[in-house]
């Protein structure tokens, strides 16, 4: 067998060296714990024999077994690639409709909770984000993809860190009119939403960078939304989140961004990234098995 190294023919394999070594390290968490032994063995085997396909008209790409795990970091990074293959998708669709978008990027965050109390946090802030839509001064707020994201308390580790990262598609009039509304003003309405005495952090962005289009700027703060989680936090908080992020969504789509996935849908664009028309077994290809002990993937022999 032969180490694979040669990343410019087989760019494929790229993300999957970046992200295995984190899914392994993962199950190693899981499977110190008898109650997730079975997600242990799902993320060590996720991904670890690769096919690679050579067809010459096409880039190289791959097909391996995912096991579709929230916590793993492979399938993390492909909910993001599935996201950006969508939202593109639907930019081209408007652009090519007449359609000009205007968006708006907004942070919303809470005081950390105890991470035995994440759920219920959760819950109460997707009430709250329904309440902050209903408001009159978010009235030309079309539509919303929010996606939740959950990090471990910086300052008392038995904390979490519960907070939305949401792209509005708004009228233009929001982004500099007279329904301009100011980062103080969102974190008032926040605060009125989620009905506490303290005034949430909050920040927004008006999505219309100089030098690069608004699409790409659009793009770019998706996959920040989406990222995959690169470190592991402590075993006890990471097996809490775990659990208590069982049966909540990682992303919710409101109003017009609703109908535009749901096109996308019908338009029978929603594959699966990397897994195309290829003959398995007829077209070339090569094979490739992840080495634990060399962190790398290593070609078999035919």
């Amino acid at each position: 067998m032969n180490q694979f190294n040669d990343h410019q023919e087989n760019k494929s394999l790229i993300s999957l060296e970046k992200y295995k070594p984190i899914a392994d390290d993962t199950a190693g968490v899981f499977s110190a714990d008898h109650r997730y032994r079975k997600e242990a063995t799902r993320l060590q085997e996720c991904a670890s024999n690769v096919r690679i396909h050579l067809n010459p008209s096409q880039e190289p790409t791959n097909t391996t077994w995912y096991c579709k795990h929230r916590h793993c970091p492979i399938c993390q990074n492909r909910f993001s690639a599935r996201w950006r293959v969508r939202l593109q998708w639907i930019l081209r669709t408007m652009r090519a409709e007449g359609y000009k978008p205007h968006w708006l990027f907004l942070t919303l965050t809470v005081r950390n909770c105890p991470v035995t109390e994440l759920r219920s946090q959760i819950q109460a802030m997707n009430k709250a984000f329904s309440r902050l839509t209903d408001r009159h001064a978010l009235r030309h707020v079309h539509g919303s993809v929010r996606f939740l994201e959950v990090d471990q308390g910086q300052d008392d580790p038995e904390t979490a860190h519960p907070h939305f990262h949401c792209l509005l598609l708004v009228a233009p009039t929001m982004r500099g009119g007279k329904d301009y509304l100011s980062r103080d003003r969102w974190a008032q309405l926040w605060k009125e939403s989620l009905q506490v005495h303290y005034t949430p952090e909050v920040d927004v962005q008006r999505l219309n960078p100089e030098g690069q289009s608004v699409d790409e700027e659009v793009l770019r703060r998706l996959s920040y939304s989406t990222k995959p989680r690169v470190t592991i936090p402590e075993p006890a908080w990471f097996l809490e989140m775990v659990e208590q992020l069982h049966h909540t969504q990682r992303a919710i789509v409101t109003g017009q961004l609703k109908h535009w996935t749901e096109r996308f849908k019908a338009a029978n664009q929603d594959w699966h990234i990397n897994e195309l028309n290829v003959d398995p077994e007829s077209d070339p290809h090569k094979r490739y098995r992840w080495d634990p002990d060399q962190g790398s993937y290593v070609e078999m022999s035919s």
